[in-house]
């Protein structure tokens, strides 16, 4: 596979002579301004608009049919995404103004008493809920990303099957069977979760992009065309198409590690929350 990246995305990697060797991509958190809309609203930074190939990589023997096959897709402009994943903190502000729904079950938990973890056990309606909300309250377009986005954010330039190369190292994501460290301590013996931006970032800048918990996106399951398609910019067909399953990208703590390669994305009732394993990442869309 050649990884085919914009001159702006090469330039922020200081030229792209070392794109596209397996294993070569210094795994280090580029100089990528971060901002804040608000001093409870999620950070935030900007990916610059490039191309990339979408799904799994050539030779990845744990690649499912589902995947697909590559297919070079271009991102023709510039979106934030927030740094980190939702946090129990963030998410509290939306229901302390009534907007928002806390979390129920196991995951009630957590969200009561530890507020620099994810989100999680909240639907993709909830999740819909949430970025609407920060919308309105920040005057800016906030939204989930489509699964092309996520996976452009995810691969941080990369092309292998994680951000680092082709091989799981210890301690690079909070994943169940990522070989972790022994010496590593479980901080919360209730949950697998972890706070958030406790493993190293990929190359864009973004933490626990694989891992911790699942991540909701726009897609419906199993419509490629419209993955497809988003670079054309139809974001209304894939937020308003009516389907039983929306689409989950980048794992969680309590998935095998052959489903913590980028590609990999599994699905869920959208009107379903789930303890301890979903969560949330956003995009803002309206950049300058």
């Amino acid at each position: 596979m050649k990884l085919r990246i914009a001159l702006s995305l090469c330039l922020l990697f200081q030229g792209c002579d070392s794109f596209g060797a397996a294993d070569s991509v210094q795994a280090k958190a580029l100089d990528l301004p971060t901002f804040q809309d608000c001093e409870t609203c999620p950070l935030m930074t900007t990916l610059p608009p490039g191309s990339f190939e979408f799904g799994p990589i050539p030779g990845d023997k744990d690649a499912q049919p589902r995947e697909g096959e590559q297919t070079l897709v271009e991102i023709p402009q510039a979106f934030a995404i927030s740094v980190y994943e939702v946090t129990n903190q963030e998410y509290a502000e939306c229901v302390s103004a009534g907007a928002c729904n806390a979390p129920k079950g196991r995951a009630k938990k957590a969200y009561n008493s530890i507020p620099n973890i994810p989100i999680s056990g909240i639907s993709w309606e909830e999740a819909m809920g949430y970025a609407a909300w920060l919308s309105e309250k920040t005057g800016h377009s906030y939204r989930l990303p489509t699964e092309i986005e996520w996976e452009y954010a995810a691969r941080g330039g990369t092309d292998t099957l994680y951000w680092w190369g082709n091989t799981m190292i210890p301690n690079k994501e909070n994943c169940f069977g990522c070989q972790p460290d022994p010496k590593r301590p479980k901080m919360f013996p209730f949950s697998g979760v972890e706070p958030v931006g406790g493993y190293q970032p990929n190359p864009f800048g973004l933490y626990d992009m694989i891992g911790n918990v699942s991540e909701w996106t726009l897609n419906c399951r199993g419509d490629r065309q419209l993955k497809l398609a988003q670079a054309a910019g139809e974001l209304d067909s894939i937020r308003n198409s009516a389907c039983d399953r929306r689409v989950l990208r980048g794992s969680n703590n309590i998935i095998r590690a052959a489903a913590a390669r980028i590609s990999y994305f599994g699905f869920g009732k959208p009107d379903h929350p789930f303890d301890y394993m979903i969560g949330i990442r956003l995009i803002r869309d309206d950049i300058a």
